[in-house]
């Protein structure tokens, strides 16, 4: 244990010692990259501070975002894009009798983008038969292909949804087995 934190502990200064190495770097390519321009253009002689601080912030920028693509400690996460959000979700099951129960879904939708048009849903459920119906007339179920042991349906709105829509969804699901 103790030489994991011995080795952590120098990872840890090297890769230190690596960025601030770029840092001086980056300084010092902003202080005499004005000199030079200075002498080649004599008119931006006048300007070398200016400059100094341009070239100063562009370089700590490209290091800066050099380090959080580069370094291995820090993770990298892909953007996650959510088309919805759910304001309000009430789930509720009702068992009719030993071989049919009513599950009934009803949700209110936040579009968190443009152009959403269908909400993406899936239940498991391995009896003999089930009945997906919409209670809100404007909004159709559609089933897709089942490819693995749940049930995936898409409910299709009426129109498209503009960000910041709210939609309120109704479902109602009727499972029956009788074996």
């Amino acid at each position: 244990m103790r030489d994991f934190f011995a080795q952590l502990g120098w990872k840890l200064i090297l890769e230190f010692v690596k960025y601030a190495l770029l840092a001086i770097g980056g300084l010092l390519f902003s202080y005499f990259t004005p000199e030079i321009l200075g002498k080649i253009y004599p008119i931006l002689a006048s300007y070398k501070w200016p400059l100094i601080l341009i070239l100063a912030c562009f370089s700590l920028a490209i290091i800066i975002g050099s380090y959080y693509r580069l370094n291995k400690h820090v993770p990298h996460f892909p953007k996650i894009d959510f088309s919805y959000s759910f304001l309000k979700r009430e789930v509720s099951y009702q068992y009719k009798s030993r071989t049919h129960i009513e599950h009934a879904v009803n949700t209110q939708l936040l579009a968190l983008k443009n152009g959403v048009d269908h909400l993406p849903m899936r239940f498991n459920w391995t009896g003999s038969s089930f009945t997906i119906t919409s209670r809100k007339k404007e909004q159709d179920i559609i089933t897709l292909p089942q490819t693995t042991t749940y049930t995936e349906y898409q409910v299709k709105f009426d129109r498209m949804l503009r960000k910041s829509d709210v939609i309120d969804t109704a479902l109602l699901i009727q499972l029956i087995d009788l074996e």
